[in-house]
């Protein structure tokens, strides 16, 4: 694995386990209002944990006082992720939000099921603390 690879796992990594759930042992996600960061855990998943894209799902939280329409909002991330409308799930959050300081597109969540996947990532993540410490 070359050093773009390594850096591309280290920070997929991080996303997953400060982003996401290490608690969880069925489900890889993370979550997250930035753009850039769905998008780089997107590119973790395809290119160094070899998902299948069509394997990948998108749930966005959707803030009723939001400047964009649910479908602008939908249109975005397909535009971030690649990933087409059956494969994005927009959630309307009923309470309103400050999302302009926060989370103008909505707070995303790219997630995939896969158990083995997990057992991998908790492997990779321990090796990395070995490695660091």
């Amino acid at each position: 694995m070359g050093l773009e690879e390594e850096k591309l796992k280290v920070a997929g990594l991080l996303l997953w386990v400060t982003e996401g759930s290490f608690k969880n042992k069925e489900v890889v996600y993370t979550s997250n209002s930035e753009p850039a960061l769905i998008k780089l855990f997107a590119e973790f998943l395809l290119r160094i944990c070899r998902v299948d894209q069509s394997k990948l799902r998108l749930g966005v939280m959707y803030y009723p006082n939001m400047d964009m329409s649910s479908d602008e909002v939908r249109e975005f991330w397909k535009q971030v992720t690649g990933l087409p409308d059956e494969q994005i799930n927009i959630h309307t959050y009923r309470a309103t939000h400050d999302y302009r300081a926060k989370s103008r597109y909505g707070t995303a969540t790219l997630a995939v099921s896969n158990i083995k996947l997990r057992t991998v990532m908790g492997q990779w993540l321990n090796e990395l603390y070995d490695e660091i410490s």
